[in-house]
């Protein structure tokens, strides 16, 4: 009986989650009209509460998006003013062909000022952390359709921060503004995922690496020469041979 009620706990979790998504997190494609193409932004930091975990999406999703939602659902009772935003996965390895190969860091934001996560959920999710998710300059598209289609715009995304004469220099990451209902799978071809990487511009790599060329150059030579000759004890001299 314990069994039956823990799993209708988590089913109501799951549940009022996808809803309160559903219902506040639902975006006006007007929004972000400035993605359907392409584009370069500057992206601040965010606070964000992270599980990070290794295996088949599908299958651990579920349990995942429950101990997240649960954490900010707490963070929320000693801040009412908070609003849930879209979730957000940082893929370290991304395999469509081997999902158990699958790692990522999945993540909700949440306000800067939450520097803690509360010590209920310490006690039962320690997996769960708070981490800050740097950005800075960002390639980002947005993809309108199922995720099986998504390499398309991956690759134009790709294409375009090469022809911008960027570099990527992160993971995928994306953030799901609109995907499976509560009742349903939904329509896939509505989906709308913002697909970023973070980048810098070829020039910086450049600069950056020809100042680690001159440094290391002025550190070889400033280094002391220990084999000098002028400061190696002459052990074999003839003058001090018996």
């Amino acid at each position: 009986m314990k069994e039956v009620k823990q799993i209708l706990d988590h089913k109501i979790i799951l549940f009022l989650a996808l809803f309160i998504l559903s219902v506040s997190c639902y975006p006006d494609l007007e929004d972000y009209e400035y993605l359907l193409d392409p584009v370069i932004t500057e992206e601040d930091s965010l606070n964000m509460i992270v599980i990070t975990e290794e295996g088949n999406p599908k299958l651990i999703m579920e349990d995942v998006f429950k101990k997240l939602f649960k954490t900010f659902k707490t963070i929320e009772r000693g801040n009412p003013d908070i609003e849930i935003s879209p979730f957000r996965i940082r893929w370290e390895v991304k395999d469509r062909e081997n999902p158990e190969n699958c790692l990522a860091h999945y993540g909700i934001p949440v306000p800067i000022e939450i520097d803690s996560i509360p010590k209920v959920i310490k006690k039962e999710y320690p997996e769960v952390k708070l981490e800050k998710w740097r950005y800075g300059t960002m390639g980002e598209i947005l993809h309108i359709g199922s995720y099986k289609k998504e390499n398309r715009s991956i690759m134009k995304l790709e294409k375009f921060i090469h022809n911008k004469h960027y570099t990527i220099v992160s993971k995928l990451e994306e953030e799901y503004l609109r995907g499976p209902g509560f009742f349903s799978e939904g329509d896939p071809e509505e989906y709308y995922t913002i697909i970023r990487y973070s980048i810098k511009s070829d020039s910086l790599i450049y600069q950056d690496s020809l100042q680690t060329n001159i440094t290391n150059s002025l550190s070889l030579k400033n280094k002391p020469d220990s084999l000098s000759l002028k400061n190696k004890p002459d052990s074999l001299s003839l003058k001090n041979k018996n």
